[in-house]
């Protein structure tokens, strides 16, 4: 009896190490007019866009309210914030404040700018420059440009391949560092970037294209992007907690 019940709690805990945990992501879009073109990449549900893959994956988006300060941001693991999505105005002191404070508490936040010449890479700066970060520092032509990828990183987790257009290059000190960085015309900018921040995980982006089109890896990178956010720095897996609750009954016992 004993022994059939510790081999459940074994196969418990084998099968819980390898779920991914679903995580409640605020995509913030209280800067930003619904409508268009961007409203259908990007919002696009049942069209096979990126939000019925995210939703697959487990996770749930909540595109907020126009009041971003007003916001209960104890209900959310993370947020996504785009330049295609902070069309209408620049993010305040305020605001950023409350997003910073809300990744130092161990939340994520993924940004998402675009390339030199769109105007709304200006109103999430703002949130970048809390982490070193310059978004949309040059343009690039995918056709003169190879990209370069980190060896090791949990968001690169099977993505050999990205898709991009016009995008643009971030520039970086830390503590940001670059993931995937592009190397031509002169230059060596990242692409894909990625901060610790207090407890919490910061992840750039320097195209939009990663998230709508669904070419290559592109996808593969944001889902796997999506669950680093909204896992705090160094939060224990949830198979380690079941172990160390288990060694501590097991203490308990032979104590007695």
């Amino acid at each position: 009896m004993k022994k059939g019940f510790v081999l459940a709690i074994l196969v418990s805990i084998l099968w819980m190490s390898s779920v991914a945990f679903a995580g409640n992501i605020l995509w913030d879009t209280s800067h930003y007019t619904p409508g268009g073109l961007d409203n259908y990449l990007l919002f696009g549900e049942g069209t096979g866009g990126i939000l019925d893959e995210i939703s697959t994956a487990g996770h749930n988006v909540d595109r907020g309210t126009s009041n971003f300060l007003g916001t209960d941001l104890s209900a959310y693991d993370a947020i996504v914030v785009t330049g295609l999505t902070s069309e209408t105005s620049d993010y305040t002191a305020a605001e950023v404040t409350k997003i910073t404070d809300f990744v130092s508490a161990g939340g994520g936040l993924l940004i998402v700018s675009e390339n030199y010449e769109t105007a709304s890479n200006s109103r999430i700066q703002p949130i970048a420059t809390e982490f070193n970060a310059t978004l949309g520092y040059i343009t690039l032509d995918p056709s003169t440009t190879v990209l370069q990828y980190k060896t090791s990183h949990p968001i690169l987790n099977g993505v050999s391949e990205l898709d991009f257009d016009s995008a643009g290059v971030i520039s970086l000190t830390p503590p940001s560092t670059e993931l995937v960085w592009v190397v031509g015309d002169g230059w060596d900018m990242a692409l894909v970037a990625a901060a610790e921040f207090g407890s919490g995980h910061v992840v750039m982006f320097g195209d939009t294209d990663l998230l709508t089109d669904n070419l290559s890896d592109n996808w593969q990178l944001t889902l796997n992007t999506l669950e680093y956010i909204t896992t705090p720095v160094e939060a224990p897996e949830p198979a380690t907690v079941i172990l160390l609750g288990l060694g501590g009954i097991c203490l308990i016992r032979r104590k007695k």
